[in-house]
């Protein structure tokens, strides 16, 4: 695999150099992993980028961090993959006419350069999308952003994306990773309620616990896996 040229804390924003989109578990259909990163028209802030609700923008950027691919040995394979949905839960989908882009960074040019795009759409699904990463980009500092176009006055043309995976030694139908994910949260311990006073609770647990536990779980790998689940409390 690369070589690890960035430590990453604790806060999620640390694998970006700027992050407009909103990290969030609710606005997408079925997710490949619990949590997306939604790009629509809004900031960082929740603000608008325009009023003039006839006025397409460049909206949301997510671009990472500086990565060394110089140390990829020989004829390596590098690809970055992801997954996309457009629309998902919201009332406004991306038009025809907007767009979810991916640029790479060449570190010798010093110039992004757009390597995949796609025009908008509905879907209650994730598209996967895998690009070869060519050996112009091997360098030291190479980047890859996200970015849309679309309707800037709000919460609309939403897009999601997920499972973003960047590495060498793969191909292109590298398809496969031995990884299971939580897609939805698991269900509430509670019967009736979220949270209740220990006091309370242990009065009666029976009463107020919850019969099951349900949690959808995705399988990522291209073989069955046994699994099983464990509740500590």
């Amino acid at each position: 695999g690369l070589k690890s040229v960035y430590v990453v804390k604790t806060n999620g924003n640390d694998w970006y150099t700027n992050r407009d989109v909103l990290v969030n578990n609710t606005f997408a259909i079925l997710p490949v992993s619990y949590g997306v990163a939604t790009f629509d028209g809004l900031n960082q802030y929740g603000m608008p980028y325009s009023p003039d609700f006839a006025i397409q923008v460049q909206a949301d950027f997510l671009t990472s961090v500086p990565i060394d691919l110089s140390t990829v040995s020989g004829d390596s394979s590098v690809f970055f993959s992801f997954y996309y949905q457009p629309g998902g839960l919201s009332f406004d989908p991306p038009a025809p006419s907007d767009s979810l882009s991916l640029d790479f960074y060449d570190v010798s040019t010093k110039r992004w350069g757009n390597v995949w795009a796609t025009g908008g759409y509905s879907a209650d699904t994730f598209k996967r999308v895998m690009i070869q990463v060519d050996k112009q980009f091997h360098e030291n500092g190479f980047q890859f952003r996200f970015r849309n176009r679309g309707q800037g006055a709000g919460a609309y043309d939403h897009w999601h994306i997920d499972y973003l995976y960047l590495n060498d030694g793969r191909t292109k139908n590298d398809t496969s990773t031995k990884d299971l994910t939580f897609v939805t949260i698991p269900d509430k311990l509670l019967k009736d309620y979220y949270t209740m006073p220990w006091w309370h609770f242990k009065s009666n647990p029976a009463l107020y616990q919850a019969d099951k536990v349900k949690a959808l779980v995705r399988n990522n790998n291209n073989q069955a896996l046994n699994i099983y689940y464990r509740m500590t409390l």
